[in-house]
């Protein structure tokens, strides 16, 4: 019942609205169907149910420590509703406690930086790969 309500167009572009906080442009028909498409396929609502009830896997605070690189580039959306970066169990900002090579980039945008504002993704992203490729 959960899964056959939740995989609605109504709902699906509902979430969206809220999680693009500061431009819903892309909150299209293509993104709609490209993100409700499997929600069809044989075995998809045993793969909701893996990730509604799953494991979440390790922390952020777990994982941090061992990654052994002179720079990690996080970006992450100061409007995000569902992972806000100042709060909750993981906070984005206290990652550096974790990694001292951590870069947080915070940029006005909510949960998908990279689909609501490319551009202030790429303004950031563009330089990094430049510097790490150098």
């Amino acid at each position: 019942y959960l899964f056959t309500n939740f995989k609605t167009k109504e709902n699906v572009k509902n979430i969206l609205t809220q999680v693009y906080a500061i431009d819903q442009t892309n909150v299209d028909e293509d993104l709609l169907n490209m993100l409700l498409e499997p929600s069809e396929d044989k075995g998809a609502l045993q793969v909701f149910l893996k990730v509604m009830g799953g494991d979440a896997g390790e922390s952020p605070e777990e994982v941090l420590p061992r990654i052994d690189t002179p720079n990690i580039c996080l970006i992450w959306g100061a409007q995000d509703p569902w992972t806000p970066v100042s709060k909750g169990l993981h906070p984005g900002d206290k990652f550096y406690l974790y990694n001292k090579n951590v870069q947080l980039n915070i940029i006005d945008a909510g949960h998908c930086p990279m689909d609501e504002t490319p551009d202030a993704v790429h303004n950031i992203l563009l330089p990094y790969l430049e510097q790490i490729h150098s």
